[in-house]
């Protein structure tokens, strides 16, 4: 529960599957204070939505079509160092989940964890590090 008052967080999302776009949205549309203002394929479109409406919060997928989610992050942190970056994968790697945070995110989501992306979401609002509890 959040905090009376608490201004409501923009979320964008960058995802490239639908199925797991409509999964995303639909743990975020459950989550009080927090609102998806943008949803997009790749890192081009991502940038050019930012570019129009930033956000404070970037869901990005590592896996996207045209460049990493990892290079992504690195662009959104480097134009908009007030978004905080979240990591949503379904790489439990620990190369992958290194580069995620050299890169600039802030949390590291496993993907299918509905209640990990709510605590990751809230770390990512907090400006705090999160990792899923199968990564450390």
């Amino acid at each position: 529960m959040s905090e009376p008052g608490a201004a409501v967080a923009r979320i964008g999302i960058v995802e490239d599957h639908l199925r797991y776009r409509d999964a995303l949205r639909a743990t975020i549309d459950s989550i009080d204070d927090v609102v998806v203002a943008w949803i997009a394929d790749d890192g081009p479109d991502a940038l050019a939505k930012m570019a129009d409406d930033p956000v404070d919060l970037a869901i990005v997928d590592l896996s996207i079509p045209g460049e990493s989610g990892v290079t992504l992050i690195g662009r959104i942190r480097s134009r908009w160092p007030t978004t905080a970056c979240i990591v949503v994968s379904g790489h439990t790697e620990n190369q992958y989940v290194r580069r995620s945070f050299e890169s600039g995110a802030i949390a590291y989501v496993v993907k299918g964890r509905p209640s990990e992306l709510r605590e990751g979401i809230a770390a990512g609002r907090e400006r705090r590090r999160y990792m899923s509890p199968q990564l450390r």
